[in-house]
């Protein structure tokens, strides 16, 4: 996971920009180059000079046009032919004074000789590779060539149909840098990164709520030493150490919970009961989803139970008793399948109980005696098979008691006084008798 902060942000895009302005203005002039060579190679290249070409005096060569090359003449050489001999028999005739001798014209402009206009200097033959093979075979019918060959196959530069291969796999690693960094940016924008640092930075934040003139037990909260050693507070080597449990029940403490709490994504058990604790019930402690123990029972906090509190899937323990939480009871505290203890008593709470609760099939304790709920008794509670302790007492329940409940076998503890059930019916006093008459309950209230 990349977690960075703002000034390591923006080095890693000033960087990353940097490294792609440099691989686009390479890639353009590599390709400038290749595509010049190419056209240079066949007739019409006009960029490079035709080398002079001299005919070679011990070999044939072919016949040359007079317009084009001017004979070299022999300085050395007469230049009147000699007189015929004479024929025998005849009379010899005098033979004139041969003409005063001409010194020798000075040597001509050697003029070289222009290749013909059909000319071409020989191109080297080079024989299809492998790659070329492929892709002869896949351009094959002008189709194309396919997607895996032009991602797969490997650069091969005397072919010039590779400049587009090595176009397209430019602009797939230049779109995977891309893709990378932003995730990684992105990502470090959102995710904070959490360590004992913010850990230390939770707990200093919780101090700051407290009223100083219950600091007291909190005198060892120096911010120059570890949390590791505050009082209430217990780490974990295991886990880079961590905070894993906050332990600060009975202090007396009074002020409220900052939402930082949040930010303890290692803590396992948070005991803060018996103390004068207010403020609203922070929807922060649903990021605690290794949280096992949550006890804030015994103070004076206030609002909703949080739905986002079942993302705390590992939670055994869920007490809030004595407080002043109010609303319903959310439908989504049923997806706790760990939980064993569900202590609601003594709130503000209204509106029916959620049948859903019956999908809690780890539960040994259901406490949603003293607030205001109203409505019937969901018989799916009976499906319950580990409760053992079911307190409905002091509410607004209505109907009667299904019999299912009375016959859980598993049930030690049945407290349901203080109600509106309806207590007239034959069936109910039938099952009270029975109730009363078995040896299982060690404490029974059906006073209602």
């Amino acid at each position: 996971m990349c977690y960075v902060g703002k000034a390591t942000k923006i080095f890693i895009f000033i960087v990353a920009a940097l490294v792609v302005t440099g691989l686009v203005l390479g890639f353009g002039l590599f390709r400038s180059a290749l595509h010049k060579s190419h056209k240079c190679s066949g007739d019409s290249c006009n960029d490079q000079a035709s080398p002079a070409v001299f005919p070679n005096p011990t070999t044939p060569s072919a016949p040359t046009s007079a317009s084009t090359l001017t004979p070299i003449p022999n300085p050395s050489s007469n230049p009147y032919p000699p007189p015929p001999a004479p024929n025998p028999g005849s009379t010899p005739t005098p033979t004139p004074p041969p003409p005063e001798v001409m010194p020798p014209p000075p040597p001509p402009v050697v003029v070289t000789a222009a290749p013909p206009p059909n000319f071409a200097p020989p191109s080297p033959v080079v024989t299809p590779g492998p790659v070329q093979s492929s892709v002869a075979s896949t351009d094959e019918g002008n189709k194309g060539p396919s997607i895996w060959d032009t991602f797969t196959r490997q650069p091969d530069f005397s072919n010039v149909d590779t400049a587009v291969d090595q176009h397209h796999r430019f602009e797939i690693a230049i779109l995977a840098v891309l893709i990378t960094a932003s995730k990684c940016l992105v990502h470090g924008a959102e995710t904070p990164r959490l360590s004992i640092i913010t850990d230390k930075e939770a707990l200093i934040s919780f101090k700051s709520g407290i009223d100083p003139e219950t600091l007291g037990p909190l005198l060892t909260w120096d911010q120059t030493l570890s949390p590791c050693n505050w009082t209430g507070v217990w780490c974990n080597d295991k886990v880079g150490a961590r905070v894993v449990e906050l332990d600060l029940a009975g202090l007396g403490l009074k002020g409220s919970i900052s939402p930082q709490i949040g930010n303890l994504s290692f803590l396992r058990s948070l005991q803060l009961q018996n103390n004068q604790l207010m403020g609203t019930f922070p929807y922060q402690l649903g990021n605690l989803f290794l949280l096992r123990v949550l006890n804030m029972s015994f103070n004076s906090i206030q609002g909703v139970v949080p739905q986002n509190i079942s993302r705390c899937t590992e939670l055994e323990i869920l007490d809030l008793e004595k407080n002043e939480i109010s609303g319903r009871i959310p439908e989504e505290l049923s997806s706790l399948a760990k939980l064993q203890v569900l202590n609601l008593g003594s709130n503000l709470l209204f509106g029916s109980i959620p049948p859903s609760l019956a999908n809690l099939s780890s539960l040994v304790s259901l406490n949603l005696g003293t607030n205001k709920l109203g409505g019937m008794i969901p018989g799916d509670l009976s499906r319950l098979q580990k409760l053992k302790q079911l307190d409905l007492t002091i509410n607004n329940l209505t109907g009667t008691v299904p019999s299912s409940i009375y016959n859980m076998s598993s049930l030690v503890e049945l407290a349901l006084a203080s109600n509106d059930f309806n207590v007239d019916t034959a069936v109910d006093q039938h099952h009270r008798f029975e109730v009363n008459s078995k040896d299982a309950f060690s404490h029974l209230n059906l006073d209602y």
